[in-house]
């Protein structure tokens, strides 16, 4: 969906779905539709109860730090929902909303896909990526940052957890301010991981 159906039109849209107890929808793009943190309530509840949708994509929806302490709960191991591939690019979520999405995907053994592009993330977010990608049941193949605020910084501290980390395939890290500064401990970080780490395909900086 790319109308824009807002909070209410989101609702109203996964109440039906709860109340017809509709076991069949497998993926949820909703691009720009205004569905805010009130929206994200109701279609978690929804995906919780329904446990079959794998795919979920919420571009640029206003989600804040808020709508992010539901989506944590969606991809709790203990709600058993298989979620393999999460979108949530251009939501103004910031390091306070990844925190809340940390305690859900620190410990999901699903996820193979997850973009937080334009996202407000500064570089003390970099402590819960480091989380995701620490979990030694990890099946995250492709992580997408770009457009961050991460800086030299909070780059070294998730380059430093992918010489033990040994699934993901695909690094999108631009347009973060990275080397905006004299410092070259980074150069000799990426360096290091490229040496160290022989499943890492594309590294995007």
């Amino acid at each position: 969906l790319w109308d824009d159906l807002g909070p209410l039109g989101v609702r109203s849209i996964f109440e039906v779905f709860s109340d017809l107890s509709y076991q069949h929808l497998k993926s949820i793009k909703l691009w720009r539709v205004r569905a805010n943190n009130e929206g994200v309530r109701n279609l978690c509840n929804f995906v919780i109860k329904a446990k079959t949708v794998e795919h979920l994509d919420l571009l640029d929806n206003g989600i804040t730090a808020l709508g992010c302490e539901f989506i944590g709960k969606l991809i709790h191991p203990f709600a058993e929902v298989p979620i393999k591939t999460l979108i949530l690019d251009h939501n103004p979520i910031g390091t306070e909303g990844l925190k809340n999405l940390s305690d859900g995907f620190c410990m999901n053994a699903q996820l193979e896909e997850l973009s937080l592009n334009f996202c407000s993330i500064d570089s003390d977010g970099a402590k819960y990526i480091q989380q995701l990608l620490a979990f030694i049941n990890s099946n995250l193949k492709i992580l997408k940052l770009q457009g961050n605020l991460l800086k030299n910084t909070g780059v070294f501290n998730i380059m430093e957890v992918l010489v033990i980390n040994r699934m993901l395939d695909k690094l999108v890290l631009a347009d973060n301010q990275i080397g905006e500064s004299d410092e070259n401990f980074l150069i000799q970080k990426f360096i290091d991981v490229l040496k160290k780490n022989d499943n890492l395909m594309k590294l995007d900086i």
